[in-house]
């Protein structure tokens, strides 16, 4: 069964993303750059507030 190509397309395009991460931090593989953004993420999603909307 074929992948629908809005998937591939976010496949390929996150993959050169972490290719750009790999190499402007001089990682040797794009496993290491994962990490790095993933606990980037994280770190900045614990440090958010959320605000409770006012109806």
């Amino acid at each position: 069964m074929p992948v629908p190509s809005e998937y591939q397309r976010a496949t390929d395009d996150f993959y050169r993303f972490l290719i750009k991460v790999r190499d402007l931090s001089g990682f040797g593989s794009t496993h290491q750059a994962y990490t790095m953004v993933q606990g980037v993420l994280q770190t900045f999603r614990r440090r958010l507030e959320l605000k409770a909307s006012r109806s």
